[in-house]
């Protein structure tokens, strides 16, 4: 079976008890060993350097940290985006020297509504800022909810609607047909037709109008 150890970053890699058997070592870590000062102590940010270094390439790690820099919330779902934020944060440890700046990072990967929503808090610890975040969409939730509900109501208790007529689909061609009509009369009585003309146009567009509703 293998063991686990739970060590923090400046704790001292244990020695072998005497007696007990010696675990293998893997090659790439005696050969890393080499490279450390004997009076240096191991610790696990060392053994983590040197893992690193050795089993991830240099290429891959830039390439991620400038993923992790260009990382945007978008459409996904704040869990969702706040374990992509921490996968890709391992890349990148430079860019986050202190938990007030990994908060400063997170709030401004977010998307614009959530980013909004949380400006008027005070974040500073990651806890605080992933509380407040989970509120906020819980909240946005709810309200879209509640105006889905109001929508479909109001499109039961209203009922099937009634086809409308486009109004002015037949005051058109019937409104060129009376112009070309005046346009056709002789001047002495074009005065006299036109009082006629616009009476009639009149009235086609109230009916229209009237057929419309």
């Amino acid at each position: 079976m293998i063991g686990f150890m739970i060590l923090r970053p400046n704790s001292t890699l244990p020695a072998v008890t005497k007696g007990k058997k010696r675990p293998t070592r893997p090659a790439w870590w005696e050969s890393y060993k080499t490279l450390i000062p004997a009076d240096e102590p191991i610790t696990w940010t060392v053994f983590k350097e040197g893992f690193r270094s050795t089993h991830i390439p240099d290429g891959l790690m830039e390439l991620k940290r400038k993923e992790f820099l260009n990382l945007k919330q978008g459409d996904m779902p704040f869990m969702d985006f706040l374990n992509r934020f921490n996968y890709l944060a391992r890349y990148a440890p430079e860019e986050i020297t202190t938990e007030a700046r990994k908060v400063k990072l997170c709030q401004d990967c977010l998307n614009p509504e959530m980013e909004y929503a949380l400006s008027a808090h005070e974040i500073h610890t990651m806890k605080s800022l992933v509380d407040k975040a989970l509120r906020v969409e819980s909240s946005g939730k709810k309200v879209m909810e509640e105006r889905k509900q109001k929508w479909v109501t109001r499109k039961t208790t209203a009922g099937p609607s009634r086809p409308r007529v486009m109004q002015g689909l037949c005051i058109v061609p019937l409104y060129l047909k009376l112009q070309e009509f005046s346009q056709g009369l002789n001047t002495q009585h074009r005065v006299r037709n036109n009082r006629r003309f616009n009476s009639i146009t009149v009235a086609v567009i109230k009916l229209a109008h009237k057929i419309g509703q």
